[in-house]
């Protein structure tokens, strides 16, 4: 308990640059005279505090103070900083950061911006109930969405927010599964964290995206592009992936699991974009084309 008050009170000494001894007591229910031994055990200790007696006066740290010179590098207390500043929608509000700017004696303008909602914000919450989940060591429930559009209730162990190829993922252990798995965030609906508490002793210690995907046998593919795309082509494909021809068209050429999500990409670029090859993917985009141009023939459902 007293290595904790101590720890405290340099910290209001950094922040606030003079307090009494008795808010100081008042502040830890303690008396004025445990508050004058803390002092002198942070004196011994190599810490400059001091105190002043009269009007005025109170216990104080000597100007200019800040306890991370012995441990930490100028660019290293910038880096911590910084990370901490970035990630304020990740850690929470940000009472860390406070501290450890007090505890450095700096301020770093942040590098990093991480932002966890989507443009409508809609995101947000659902991050905000998944850390919470994490941190708290809580059973999470939600129902998943397929890639076939078919939904299943889930209750798993969490253990990390991962980031991947441009998505989010949460990894936990599921209890429906018996087993680690990865779930994408945005196919999680109706996530509500439970009263269940886990210990973390009880998930084992495997890497499920370690083995993400490599079970599904992946095929290449050759598209044409055009060029009025070249907007959102370094988003959708790697620089290494993307050809330019010298009218101005792309060649991209990938390796990818052929499925519904594959179909959805090339479709989204509406007449912009031609599979070149393999031709059974040609086929059944044909197929998928002629099937919407048959919707709009028809009057609709009422």
């Amino acid at each position: 308990m007293q290595n904790a008050r101590l720890f405290e009170i340099v910290y209001i000494l950094l922040e606030s640059g003079s307090i009494t001894a008795a808010k100081l007591a008042e502040r830890f229910e303690v008396s004025v005279r445990t508050i004058y031994r803390d002092i002198d055990a942070l004196s011994q200790a190599g810490v400059p505090v001091y105190a002043e007696r009269g009007k005025g006066g109170g216990i104080r740290m000597m100007e200019g103070f800040s306890i991370e010179k012995s441990l930490l590098s100028e660019s290293e207390r910038t880096e911590v900083l910084s990370a901490l500043q970035g990630f304020t929608s990740i850690i929470g509000r940000g009472e860390a950061l406070g501290k450890l700017s007090a505890f450095f004696g700096i301020e770093s303008e942040s590098w990093l911006d991480v932002d966890l909602s989507n443009w409508c914000g809609s995101d947000e919450d659902v991050f905000k109930l998944i850390r919470g989940a994490i941190t708290g060591r809580y059973v999470l429930s939600f129902d998943y969405y397929n890639p076939s559009g078919e939904v299943s209730s889930r209750s798993i162990l969490p253990t990390k927010l991962r980031f991947k190829s441009k998505t989010w993922y949460c990894q936990g252990f599921c209890l429906e599964r018996k087993a680690m798995r990865i779930f994408k965030i945005s196919r999680m609906k109706r996530v509500s964290v439970t009263d269940k508490h886990y210990e973390i002793g009880n998930i084992p210690a495997e890497d499920p995206i370690e083995n993400f995907g490599r079970d599904q046998e992946c095929t290449k593919i050759i598209l044409k592009i055009r060029s009025e795309m070249a907007f959102r082509i370094y988003d959708d494909f790697d620089e290494t992936e993307i050809t330019r021809l010298p009218d101005g068209d792309f060649v991209v050429t990938v390796s990818y699991p052929v499925d519904g999500w594959v179909y959805g990409l090339i479709l989204s670029y509406g007449n912009n974009a031609e599979v070149i090859e393999p031709q059974f993917m040609r086929d059944e985009l044909k197929r998928i084309a002629e099937s919407i141009k048959n919707k709009y023939h028809t009057n609709p459902k009422s």
